[in-house]
């Protein structure tokens, strides 16, 4: 499952409503805060000399007393008091069963009766936040989604200047609060839910925090692509669309879900090795086979990962992103080696480490098989169709005899699906005799149409492409038969326990 958020206008109208009263309840919270350091300040102000705006960060970044993890922290919090304002009215403060009644209308807006939950709730369950963590990130998120609640966040904080939040402030304001936050193994620093801003000489807890803006934006319901994947992921489209796979594609389709739905011993998907020498034909199995998963697949070319500049991505970069990714939309990944040069150390390297760093269901497109540390692995033989297939295809294209030019091209040439699509569609033989349309179509293949067969018609084979889907001449029209180089390759795998 993953978290894909509704185009239903019912959802965004009740996560609004989620958003609203969950801001409500911050504010209070904050408020609260805010009132009882001012109230604690009161009888000190009388006769101490008003504080500087230094002394009053200085005091802002004084590291709290904290519990141990796992205890809860007292009413009030650790911090200590933050003077250097003037006491305001206390009336109108929330109370104890103010907080309460808030608390009741966010739960009660959490779970919206016949629609799914909330973003923020939602995205707590997928990445395994605790109450607490939660809370935490609606804080982090709070300003960016209402930017009034800058004002209340510097209240609390007892500086008018330090509108972000910290650890510091989380762990007074919130129930329930362990130490445990603060670690980098907990999800939201883990997958960059909430990233700390850089402070010079300053401790992490009392840091600014900021929400990443693919999370904000998912909060407030907006579900898209992270913008920093964009530029190095394309999304695929069905290269033969409209056509039935015929059987031989369908048993490649059955064994990549398969592969993909099996068990693991990390619970991370397996990455599905495509083995084959045609790029199309790898490239249809794996949009096939996800479409029947219901995600939607992208490419990464590995040369992205190497390429020295603009365009080059650091691997752990690109895999912990996609993997987030993969959780939070039914995406799936085409990882294509297929142009890249195999025995490049520095390519094997940065496939091997975005591998075995990532999760998500991924498929490797490529001429070996690539080392995968601490992830499982299955491999997946992708071929041509036979020429029986090919004659079925040829003639459900073109409309013409399956014993004519369909035989001929079934003889000749070994296509792979996409590529005979392409060329029956570029050249189909409408209004044509069987010969005229026969003539058109070996037109548009490469070599010319043989005087008889045998070795003549194999002399005019057109030779099997190694290159991606762009690659000229031989790319469209296909490939000779030969397993001998696809068997080699089949069996270079580098010393792998494959599944």
């Amino acid at each position: 499952m993953s978290l894909g958020v509704p185009a239903d206008l019912r959802w965004e109208e009740a996560n609004n409503r989620y958003l609203k009263a969950s801001l409500t309840w911050l504010r209070a919270r904050l408020e609260a805060v805010a009132h009882s350091d001012r109230a604690s300040d009161a009888p000190d102000t009388k006769d101490a000399p008003p504080q500087t705006g230094s002394a009053r960060r200085r005091r802002r970044g004084r590291t709290p007393e904290l519990p141990p993890a796992a205890v809860d922290l007292p009413d009030g919090g650790p911090g200590g008091s933050r003077r250097g304002r003037a006491p305001e009215p206390l009336t109108a403060v929330p109370d104890a069963g103010d907080l309460d009644a808030l608390a009741t209308t966010r739960q009660d807006a959490a779970a919206p009766s016949d629609l799914a939950p909330p973003a923020l709730v939602r995205l707590a369950e997928r990445f395994g936040l605790t109450d607490f963590e939660r809370d935490v990130l609606l804080l982090v998120v709070a300003p960016a989604v209402d930017p009034g609640v800058g004002a209340a966040i510097a209240a609390a904080h007892g500086d008018p200047q330090a509108t972000a939040p910290t650890f510091a402030l989380a762990l007074r304001l919130f129930d329930d609060a362990r130490w445990d936050v603060l670690s980098p193994l907990r999800p939201l620093r883990r997958w960059r839910l909430a990233e700390v801003v850089p402070a010079p000489a300053g401790p992490l807890l009392t840091a600014p925090l900021r929400p990443d803006d693919r999370i904000a934006n998912l909060v407030r319901g907006l579900n898209h692509l992270d913008e920093r994947l964009t530029s190095v992921l394309e999304p695929v489209a069905d290269p033969a669309a409209g056509v039935a796979s015929p059987a031989s594609v369908r048993r490649a389709e059955d064994a990549v879900v398969a592969a993909v739905l099996a068990d693991t011993p990390d619970g991370r998907f397996p990455v599905v090795h495509l083995v084959g020498s045609d790029a199309d034909s790898a490239v249809l199995v794996a949009v096939r086979a996800f479409a029947r998963l219901e995600r939607e697949l992208y490419r990464l070319r590995t040369g992205l990962l190497v390429r020295g500049g603009q365009g080059q991505q650091d691997p752990d970069t690109v895999a912990l992103l996609w993997h987030r990714e993969s959780l939070l939309m039914p995406v799936a990944l085409l990882l294509d080696g297929t142009d890249a040069d195999p025995d490049d150390p520095a390519l094997v390297a940065a496939v091997r480490r975005l591998l075995s760093r990532s999760g998500g269901p991924v498929v490797l497109a490529a001429r070996q098989v690539s080392p995968v540390d601490g992830r499982s692995t299955a491999v997946v033989d992708v071929d041509v169709p036979p020429p029986d297939e090919q004659r079925a295809l040829w003639a459900a294209a073109t409309g013409l005899e399956p014993a004519g030019a369909p035989a001929e091209l079934a003889g000749q040439f070994r296509l792979g699906l996409p590529a005979l699509h392409r060329v029956a569609t570029a050249h189909r033989p409408e209004g044509l005799s069987a010969e005229d349309g026969g003539d058109r179509l070996w037109g548009g293949l490469p070599g010319r149409r043989p005087a008889s067969p045998g070795v003549a018609g194999a002399a005019h084979r057109a030779p099997r492409s190694l290159g991606g889907p762009g690659a000229a001449g031989a790319a469209d029209g296909g490939a000779a038969a030969d397993g001998r180089s696809c068997a080699a390759r089949r069996h270079r795998v580098w010393g792998l326990g494959l599944r």
